[in-house]
């Protein structure tokens, strides 16, 4: 954030919205919360800043957050920058994702540290990964029910104005290998 800041100076000012369950939210029940419950409330919190002609951008799991913002508040947002984040194929769930890809038992409801350092820090430096490790355990989302969730919907994105950042070392479950990258209407795919 702090180094957007400083690149736009005062062409443009970054803001950074918690999500129910982490950060300065953290203390609220998540669990019975569901994506939509969290796009609404993100949508809210966007209307609520008094924010117009916005570059929205969301990383990992924004990706299922993203598209139902473009769908609830289209005014709002002139752009979507998408960084490495997922899009689960209409009818998967993210646990459905991760089981095939990480060979791990569908019923298995765990999110065990070694497989949470698996899925958010297989592209840092051990370093990096021990200090995210050491504050992940206080944020309360995603919920194991919005891990289990499988409507997803992109066909409304097809006239947004959007880039896809893909982070190469990044491991996360990116729209080009669902062939979603149509309903996206990638502008660019980049790499870091």
């Amino acid at each position: 954030m702090a180094a957007l800041e400083q690149q736009a100076g005062d062409a443009a000012r970054a803001v950074a919205f918690d999500l129910p369950g982490c950060g300065r939210k953290r203390d609220q029940d998540t669990s019975q919360l569901t994506v939509r419950a969290v796009a609404e409330a993100f949508v809210a919190d966007l209307a609520d800043s008094g924010l117009k002609d916005m570059v929205l951008v969301g990383h990992s799991n924004a990706g299922t957050i993203l598209p139902l913002v473009a769908e609830m508040r289209p005014d709002l947002i002139r752009r979507y920058v998408y960084i490495s984040c997922i899009a689960p194929p209409p009818g998967e769930s993210i646990r459905g994702m991760i089981t095939k890809r990480r060979a791990v038992a569908a019923t298995d409801d765990t999110l065990s540290g070694g497989r949470l350092q698996d899925m958010f820090c297989n592209d840092m430096p051990e370093d990096y990964s021990a200090a995210f490790m050491a504050k992940l355990g206080f944020d309360k989302w995603p919920t194991l029910e919005a891990l289990n969730e499988t409507d997803w919907r992109y066909d409304h994105l097809a006239d947004k104005r959007a880039t896809y950042v893909i982070c190469l070392q990044d491991q996360a479950e990116v729209p080009e290998r669902h062939g979603l990258e149509e309903y996206l209407e990638t502008k660019a795919i980049l790499g870091s």
